[in-house]
């Protein structure tokens, strides 16, 4: 099934217009189709289609569809919300479990290491983890895309444009489950959600930026508290701080749920 789908010489530029011209209008249309297409990126790993590269395919759509969180409506960013969720639930297991990736990943010739030799070696389970691909060390793979995920996020959260803030909030709640998992991301995330709860709600949205003046600043003000209160909550869960043991402490230790930044 499939064959011929990615029948262009150049993989990457399959990829491309397989995001630019299938997926991402549809994507856009709504949650149910936001399911097809993520299931439909499902088949083409399951059905190991010629030609097709998942880890290029996640480091390009990654990027568009992050980028996207910036310029489309409320509506909108839920679907891309919900297709990066599923693409991500099923990379995530199989980052946690060598078991699964072993089963779905370690023989696929979606999972070659260089996608301009699809027929060579395939990704182990310790680079998709830790090591970087080919020679030039190009990506990191698992940890690269979480430590893209925080970068634009966090670009999204410092803007002056309520859109923009009010997306990536609610992205970052749809897609808890499988981001942030490690405190190096919940920690870059936390000082500007804190920050954010601070202004919104101490000196409303006017000490933000210039648009929202022109918006009703107390409704702007409790929503964004309530976004970011409920944020850090999420993000106590995967930090691994607490207020009496510092960075040190583990697991069961009963003041990880506590931040010094007055969370309770």
């Amino acid at each position: 099934m499939f064959e011929g789908f990615f029948c262009g010489s150049d993989a990457n530029a399959c990829v491309v217009d397989f995001i630019q011209f299938c997926l991402l209008p549809r994507v856009l249309t709504s949650p149910m189709d936001a399911l097809f297409c993520a299931e439909f990126v499902r088949a083409l790993v399951r059905w190991e289609v010629k030609n097709y590269n998942h880890i290029l395919f996640v480091k390009r759509a990654l990027t568009v569809f992050l980028s996207l969180l910036r310029g489309v409506t409320e509506n909108e960013a839920l679907n891309v919300s919900i297709f990066l969720l599923e693409l991500f639930t099923d990379l995530c297991r199989w980052n946690e479990s060598a078991k699964e990736y072993e089963v779905a990943c370690a023989q696929n010739a979606c999972f070659a290491k260089e996608w301009e030799k699809p027929e060579e070696a395939r990704l182990s389970f310790e680079a998709y983890q830790k090591v970087g691909v080919g020679e030039r060390n190009e990506w990191q793979l698992y940890k690269h895309w979480m430590k893209l995920i925080t970068v634009m996020i966090v670009s999204d959260l410092q803007s002056a444009d309520l859109l923009h803030v009010r997306n990536a909030l609610d992205f970052l709640q749809r897609v808890n489950s499988v981001y942030p998992k490690h405190s190096d991301n919940a920690d870059a995330l936390y000082p500007f959600l804190e920050n954010l709860m601070l202004v919104s709600l101490m000196r409303g949205s006017e000490a933000i930026g210039g648009e929202w003046r022109h918006s009703d600043v107390c409704a702007d003000a409790v929503y964004l508290f309530g976004q970011v209160e409920e944020m850090g909550c999420l993000l106590r869960k995967h930090t691994t701080g607490c207020h009496k043991h510092g960075r040190q402490c583990g697991p069961a230790c009963s003041h990880r749920a506590s931040r010094q930044s007055g969370y309770t």
